[in-house]
């Protein structure tokens, strides 16, 4: 069985995770505190996801690494992360609405061209494809580029953001949690 992780987030109620905006209706405190998340870097809340036709923040952000990988990239850098503090739900890819799921290959966010001159930030279409759960398969470790972030953040001085430049499973629906396992970073995965 293979599977897609989601930091469990702190004030969770009830058992669904929702995206960003959904929240703005279910839980208007709680979308408030995530919302403030973007600061500085607001135009990722008008940001157009392609093929899936809804914006960043009207879909779910799933990690296809276990979070375990990636504290263990931090600590090799000598980085340290809140984020790794938490649990992480381990989500079935059986969970997952293929019809409205797609995978973001890079993680990069500089845009389409051709979406920035009609005025609308949009991740670029080439990193973008339908999210297919059968042939899904994880990933084992960080790609490179990951790698590379966290060392020049760590030789500039700077805190990275724990998943910029990883793949990403975006999927513009809620996803019901309940019963499942959670699962912590600093615990290898089996």
């Amino acid at each position: 069985m293979w599977f897609l992780y989601h930091g469990r987030p702190q004030d969770m109620r009830g058992h669904v995770l929702y995206p960003l905006s959904a929240l703005s209706t279910t839980f208007p405190d709680l979308y408030e505190h995530e919302r403030a998340k973007y600061a500085g870097r607001e135009i990722l809340l008008e940001l157009w996801i392609p093929i899936l036709q809804v914006l960043w923040t009207e879909a779910l952000h799933l990690s296809p690494l276990h979070p375990y990988h990636l504290a263990a990239a931090w600590r090799a850098q000598g980085l340290t992360s809140a984020t790794w503090n938490r649990e992480f739900f381990e989500i079935p890819v059986e969970r997952i609405d293929s019809n409205r799921s797609v995978w973001c290959s890079s993680g990069t966010l500089i845009g389409d061209e051709a979406e920035r001159e009609r005025g609308r930030p949009s991740v670029p279409v080439d990193q973008v494809t339908r999210f297919d759960p059968a042939v899904y398969r994880g990933m084992e470790r960080p790609p490179r580029r990951y790698l590379e972030y966290l060392q020049d953040q760590r030789e500039r001085d700077r805190h990275p953001r724990p998943f910029a430049y990883l793949p990403h499973v975006l999927v513009a629906a809620s996803v019901d949690v309940a019963s499942l396992d959670v699962v912590r970073a600093d615990r290898p995965p089996g």
